[in-house]
């Protein structure tokens, strides 16, 4: 089967940069669990008819009727022993509107860091890229 859902490799490039200049992926995954605040593959169709990959926080109702999901995703993450001093979120808009009102709920983090999402940085910004990087690491290794 072929994959007919456009993967964007500039925005995983610039996750594995970080990565690299990290450390590398093995000391990165020693250090830091990633995943996502809503695990699910989201798939609308647009008025030409193509399916495309969505948010969750795009439409209110899909939002609503997530959130228990959710919360219950992110209480397995951190089920799994997970250090929950500081979270990263990977999107400074939306989705670190949601995971903040869900935390200040909840109380699952002590703190979270919003990240430029890496689409974001490679499709609008990307001659700030080694800004954006810069700040990805000083980020990671600053948490006090």
């Amino acid at each position: 089967m072929i994959d007919k859902f456009y993967i964007n490799k500039s925005s995983s490039d610039f996750l594995y940069d970080v990565m690299e200049q990290y450390g590398g992926c093995e000391k990165f995954y020693k250090n830091f669990f990633m995943s996502f605040v809503c695990p699910l593959g989201i798939v609308n169709v647009n008025s030409k008819g193509n399916e495309v990959n969505s948010n969750y926080y795009e439409n209110k109702k899909l939002e609503n009727v997530l959130h228990d999901f959710i919360v219950d995703s992110l209480k397995k993450h951190i089920a799994f022993g997970i250090e929950t001093s500081i979270c990263y979120c990977i999107g400074s808009g939306e989705n670190f509107k949601f995971l903040t009102k869900i935390n200040e709920q909840y109380n699952f983090f002590d703190k979270i860091i919003a990240l430029e999402h890496p689409r974001f940085i490679m499709q609008y910004n990307s001659k700030d890229r080694n800004k954006y990087l810069d700040k990805y690491i000083n980020a990671l290794n600053n948490r006090d």
